[in-house]
């Protein structure tokens, strides 16, 4: 205590402005705040538009504004009227006053009056990011939309009370008065902590749909689809589980020639990553993939097998834990980021990878995990999709992709700039892509050249 005494004396001598003071000092004297009488007399600070703590001038208004952290408290005419405003708003915090807190034992006399209350505090969602208005009409910029006008709500309310009691109620005493700005800031805080924190946060709800896309019919000509491709199909998003676990067959006629070579070094890489993996020594008689366990750590070092492969094949390049734009509606850190100079070609998802095996709870973890993945997949996608004006209308070869995967299994989803979010599925139908052997790892890569190849074409023509 001695300390802060003696950093408070040190301070006054320094004479600062008496704002400044205030915020600063552990003690405050009687002579540290502004005189009701004779507040005028203090010299405007430089660079200051107000001599009062937690106020300044507005130009375009041509009033001024007091302003706890980021709630604003109306517009006044008067600087002395904006000065009280700020100090009962700040007493309610427990925070400091330009005048002396005994002038407030009850507002008797009233003389800062919120006259508009639009003015009152910013439109409901005006912390938002601005890029919240600018975004695609797609499903993040509509849920996140939703959240901010939910959120909004008990804030409105509360503010609604409080202006209606310093216009209606002007002789309220400081204790009523003080519960109201306590039920505000409550409500703001509230409303923070409603938010997603980061793009992990992000889940599906109970009536959230998303369309199952076939693979075009113009697909891959070396493989054999069983099954025909169908129209597009909107489903219930809790349902998607159910949906992954269903595969279809996609059968082989040939491999092309082009990839013979890298997919026989990538096949030998992984199956000595796995070895190292394995608690015994594995049998190399069979694709030790399709039997693959591991932590994320583990499912990483695979996958990066996998993407290697995949840039160098496509002309891309990998960039690993890169966060979101500024300007995305969710901060986050994207696992993987696919370039092709500076345009974002695929957003990657890692999870660890739960055994297949089994029965029930157990055999339906898997899909879980990485369903369960797509909302945050689809949040940053919304991060890196392109906000030109010029391109309202993003297709689905301009747009970038986003895969989601533990190594051994492998989605492919989209986010429509309209409508909701897709599921694509993989040609022979199925909505997961499991690399059960070398085969399917040669289907993945020939489709991501493919849906590469196009977004390509798709640049150069425009």
């Amino acid at each position: 205590m001695s300390a802060a005494r003696a950093f408070d004396a040190a301070f006054r001598q320094s004479l600062p402005c008496r704002a400044f003071l205030l915020r600063g000092l552990n003690f405050r004297e009687d002579s540290d705040y502004f005189d009701e009488n004779n507040w005028h007399e203090d010299i405007l600070p430089n660079g200051k538009s107000s001599r009062f703590m937690g106020v300044s001038w507005i130009t375009k208004l041509k009033k001024f504004q007091p302003k706890i952290g980021i709630m604003f408290l109306g517009y006044f005419p008067c600087e002395y009227e904006a000065a009280r405003a700020f100090d009962i708003a700040s007493l309610a915090e427990g925070g400091p006053t330009n005048f002396h807190p005994s002038t407030y034992p009850d507002v008797a006399r009233q003389d800062t009056c919120f006259s508009d209350r639009s003015k009152l505090s910013a439109s409901p969602g005006s912390h938002e990011s601005p890029s919240l208005l600018q975004q695609p009409h797609c499903w993040v910029a509509k849920r996140r939309a939703a959240q901010v006008e939910q959120s909004s709500e008990a804030p409105a309310k509360a503010l609604a009370k409080l202006a209606a009691a310093r216009v209606s109620l002007p002789g309220a005493n400081l204790v009523s008065q003080k519960q109201l700005w306590h039920d505000l800031f409550e409500a703001e805080g509230k409303k923070l902590e409603s938010r997603p924190k980061s793009a992990s946060d992000w889940n599906f709800q109970s009536g959230d749909l998303i369309t199952l896309r076939h693979w075009p019919s113009d697909g891959l000509p070396f493989y054999n689809v069983t099954s025909k491709a169908g129209k597009s199909e909107a489903m219930k998003a809790t349902d998607l589980v159910e949906v992954v676990l269903c595969n279809s067959d996609c059968s082989i006629l040939a491999r092309p020639a082009v990839s013979d070579k890298s997919i026989s070094q990538v096949i030998s890489q992984l199956d000595a990553l796995m070895q190292v993996f394995a608690a015994k020594q594995a049998s190399t008689d069979y694709w030790l993939m399709s039997s693959f366990v591991g932590n994320e750590a583990q499912s990483r070092m695979l996958i990066n097998l996998v993407l290697f492969e995949v840039c160098k094949q496509n002309e891309l390049s990998l960039y690993p834990e890169e966060p979101l734009p500024r300007s995305a509606l969710v901060p986050g850190v994207a696992d993987y980021v696919l370039r092709r100079g500076s345009e974002v070609m695929a957003v990657v998802e890692a999870k660890r990878c739960l055994s297949s095996s089994g029965h029930g709870r157990e055999q339906e973890a898997w899909a879980s995990l990485l369903t369960g993945a797509i909302p945050q997949t689809l949040s940053m996608l919304a991060g890196f999709q392109p906000t030109d004006d010029a391109e309202p209308a993003l297709s689905a070869v301009q747009r970038p992709w986003g895969l989601i995967t533990d190594a051994r299994h492998w989605l492919l989803v989209d986010l429509p700039v309209q409508g909701p979010p897709v599921l694509q599925r993989w040609p022979g139908g199925a909505a997961a892509l499991t690399l059960a052997g070398p085969a399917e790892l040669d289907l993945l890569f020939g489709c991501l050249r493919q849906l590469f190849l196009r977004k390509a074409k798709s640049a150069v023509m425009c």
